[in-house]
């Protein structure tokens, strides 16, 4: 019987390339393999060492892959910013920035009383 894994992309996770995807699930996939065998007692060490080493190997090509992608990720966005700068485009130099910064819109602070019925006006907050 074969597992099937979804991954889900995040917004976050979408600078990641499609080939560094396929070595994080190959490596997931070591992983499942190496925790298997160590509770069974009839594998040898041979074996187990073997899939630590393939997990270690794998676990290393995704650290370097998703440092790349990252680095080629901001560079991508470092040229929108320059030519979009270069012709007085802020529509798009903003939003550049404010996801770079990591900023987000407020939130609004809404009262509720002690029923749980929201405050709108300002006197009844106080």
């Amino acid at each position: 019987m074969k597992t099937i894994y979804v991954r889900k992309l995040k917004k976050k996770d979408q600078w990641i390339s499609e080939s560094t995807w396929d070595i994080i699930d190959q490596r997931a996939e070591v992983k499942i393999l190496v925790d298997r065998h160590e509770d069974n007692t009839t594998c040898t060490t041979e074996y187990l060492d073997y899939l630590k080493a393939q997990h270690k190997r794998l676990d290393k090509q995704v650290k370097t892959r998703t440092r790349n992608d990252k680095r080629m990720y901001l560079e991508t966005i470092d040229d929108q910013t320059e030519v979009a700068t270069r012709w007085g485009d802020s529509r798009t130099v903003y939003p550049i920035k404010k996801e770079l910064a990591g900023i987000s819109k407020a939130s609004s602070n809404q009262v509720e009383n002690k029923e749980g019925i929201l405050l709108n006006q300002t006197d009844d907050i106080i």
